[in-house]
């Protein structure tokens, strides 16, 4: 087992599968930001995996990469595919809460718009793609035609 405690975090939710931790929004911002601050708050942990629960293909040696590249100094470690940031799959320390939290109350919703507050680790995407070579861990499946993908495998 790689984490402690599974958090999920939203808004409202009901059948949360035993062994997983909710976590309410602490805001009303509508930003997956929200959630990563939410979710660092209530946190046992320093050191925090974030992804998103839109994203079923994430490798579990991807989660191991960015864990294992993660040190004291580094308050976000975070996959950079494509030249971007992939804020919704990556490691979070706890000492990122007050950066999001200025972001927030500036209404700064963007996940990554607090990252030059911040010490961040940028993982390239040649390495990335040694352990996923398709990339396929970076999928959203959030719409009913993308649903059918998954039932498809």
């Amino acid at each position: 087992m790689l984490f402690s405690e599974t958090l999920l975090v939203g808004r409202s939710m009901v059948g949360v599968p035993t062994g997983i931790r909710f976590v309410e929004d602490l805001r009303s911002d509508r930003s997956p930001l929200v959630g990563i601050y939410s979710g660092l708050c209530a946190a046992m942990t320093e050191t925090c995996f974030v992804m998103g629960c839109d994203m079923p293909f994430v490798m579990p040696e991807l989660v191991r990469e960015l864990l294992e590249r993660t040190n004291r100094h580094d308050d976000i470690v975070v996959p950079l595919v494509g030249g971007y940031h992939e804020p919704l799959c990556a490691v979070y320390q706890r000492s990122c809460i007050p950066a999001i939290e200025r972001a927030l109350d500036e209404d700064r919703l963007k996940v990554t718009s607090f990252y030059p507050e911040v010490a961040v680790r940028e993982i390239p995407e040649e390495v990335i793609c040694r352990i996923d070579p398709d990339l396929l861990s970076f999928t959203n499946l959030n719409k009913p035609k993308q649903l059918e993908l998954l039932a498809q495998l």
